[in-house]
């Protein structure tokens, strides 16, 4: 989605990816936002997100969507593009080769062993990786093996409940980029709607990082050592 959206002249779309690999500093930001606003402590409103996010033209991915209800209501003009499966059962499959192949690993977020044992090496308050974990449970993937289905209908009608007709769209990728740009009042592409986020490239992003957060630990394990 995030491609689409460059493509479509969205030259600065906000993703997870930001956050991590982009510019780590903004997961302090996050931190601040998910302690302001899922836990009560402090405030962040529209100048935090301002800050936060107004260079940017359009927001995907977490932890932008654990916040849908703040965004929301901070941009009430803003449109929404809520984007779905054919069902719960093609999204769960999805999840079950990218998302949760990686965050379930002994050494990743869910299983956190090496993870939680970085985050010591490291300090207990690393940003990118407590904003990471956070993200990860804040979103409910913890419970996916179970709610995996009921987390995704869940989500989706939560959605639709926060955005009046007229600024929403329920778009599937699979339709292309007609009822997207026909929602954007953008012209039509000539090229084809892009799939770049597939299981194999998730996975080999996710792998690259998997190695930094290995290589990292062992340096640091040997430097305390």
């Amino acid at each position: 989605m995030r491609e689409a959206l460059f493509q479509l002249g969205y030259y600065d779309v906000y993703h997870g990816v930001a956050a991590i690999h982009e510019n780590p500093r903004d997961c302090e930001m996050w931190l601040d936002a998910y302690k302001a606003c899922k836990d009560g402590q402090g405030t962040f409103g529209r100048k935090e997100w301002d800050q936060l996010l107004g260079h940017c033209m359009a927001v995907t991915d977490d932890p932008c969507a654990s916040f849908a209800k703040e965004l929301i209501e901070a941009y009430p003009d803003a449109k929404v593009a809520l984007t779905i499966r054919d069902s719960p059962e093609a999204w769960c499959k999805s999840v079950e080769r990218t998302i949760w192949k990686w965050g379930s690993r002994w050494w990743c977020v869910d299983r956190g062993i090496l993870y939680d044992f970085y985050l010591w090496l490291r300090g207990a308050n690393n940003p990118l990786f407590l904003m990471t974990k956070r993200s990860w449970y804040e979103s409910g993937f913890h419970q996916f093996p179970t709610r995996g289905g009921q987390l995704y209908l869940a989500h989706n009608k939560y959605v639709q409940s926060l955005v009046p007709e007229e600024k929403l769209l329920v778009f599937n990728v699979k339709e292309g980029w007609e009822p997207l740009c026909a929602f954007l009042g953008k012209e039509v592409p000539p090229t084809p709607f892009p799939k770049i986020n597939d299981s194999e490239e998730f996975q080999r992003r996710a792998e690259a990082g998997n190695k930094m957060l290995r290589r990292r630990a062992l340096v640091n394990g040997i430097k305390l050592y």
